[in-house]
């Protein structure tokens, strides 16, 4: 699907008498089960959680943390992680109903961005296990320290991303909204 299909899915141009031509959504429309306001601030604190806590990750002085096998998969995560606060940006400021480009935007960028931190958090932990596993002889402390936060940004992504999964937005016909 080419961007300009995905952009305008569910809009389409009309002419009203004077010539004036206008964009009118006809599209299914989305809505939360559980209130957009319960949505947003779960995924807000979970996000904001997430972000904090990976920050801090990032900052701790720690030799496993810049081992190459687990500092690869921290770097990618700033993929994800600039994903989640536009889908985040996106979904504090849409209106419910929501639109196609607005749930796909928000929701689902969102859901993508929390698995994949899923998945790049876990790899950094199991990177961290084993650098603590083969490397490190004394002084655990800041390997475990730098572990807890790698399994904390892992509960923290699991938790959004199920909460995604398990509240999808329900679709609905629309009539005409400009």
């Amino acid at each position: 699907m080419r961007f300009r299909d995905w952009y305008f899915q569910g809009w389409e141009r009309r002419t009203d008498e004077n010539g004036k031509s206008t964009f009118v959504y006809t599209g299914e429309v989305y809505t939360f089960p559980g209130g957009i306001r319960t949505a947003r601030r779960l995924c807000l604190t979970l996000s904001a959680a997430l972000i904090v806590v990976y920050g801090l990750v990032a900052l701790l002085p720690s030799e496993g943390g810049m081992w190459h096998v687990a500092a690869i998969p921290q770097l990618i995560e700033l993929i994800p992680l600039i994903y989640l606060v536009m889908g985040l940006a996106r979904l504090l400021t849409v209106k419910e109903p929501l639109t196609y480009r607005d749930h796909h935007a928000s929701w689902r960028r969102l859901g993508s961005a929390s698995v994949g931190s899923t998945v790049l958090t876990a790899c950094m932990a199991a990177a961290e296990i084993i650098y603590i596993v083969l490397y490190v002889r004394s002084g655990f402390g800041p390997e475990l320290l730098y572990l807890l936060g790698e399994l904390s940004c892992f509960a923290l992504s699991l938790a959004l991303a199920r909460y995604i999964r398990k509240h999808p937005c329900i679709p609905s016909v629309q009539t005409d909204k400009e």
